[in-house]
């Protein structure tokens, strides 16, 4: 009886400690800004002829993927930087993994109205 309650405290202190450390991992270091921030990844949405957000912050090696949700096409182009996507079609994806620091100003070849910047530090 007295080697069951011992092993159903461990038990019980065993989940609280799990319950605990996860929460210190959930809650402790940098803000946690999206989901593929986690994996180096972020992504900008492509909808209603906009960039969203049409201003990112990212590290040198991060990875920017621009998610087409509109219903026409985009690309994602610059003059003076490597950005040079070929026409993005609704629903289709492209990415760049930039390995150098400076500012990317881009823009939509076929809507030219559409203007983004990344920053990379």
């Amino acid at each position: 009886m007295k080697r069951g309650i011992i092993i159903w405290a461990l038990i019980i202190l065993g989940v609280i400690f799990i319950g605990y450390a996860a929460t210190k991992v959930r809650f402790t270091g940098n803000q946690i800004l999206s989901i593929e921030k986690i994996n180096s990844v972020y992504s900008v949405k492509i909808e209603n002829s906009m960039y969203v957000p049409n201003e990112l912050n990212i590290k040198v090696g991060e990875t920017v993927e621009w998610k087409n949700l509109d219903s026409l096409r985009h690309t994602v182009t610059s003059n003076d930087a490597p950005l040079n996507s070929a026409v993005i079609n609704p629903g289709e994806n492209y990415s760049f993994t930039f390995e150098k620091e400076g500012e990317y100003d881009y823009y939509c070849m076929l809507h030219q109205y559409m203007r983004g910047k990344i920053i990379v530090k």
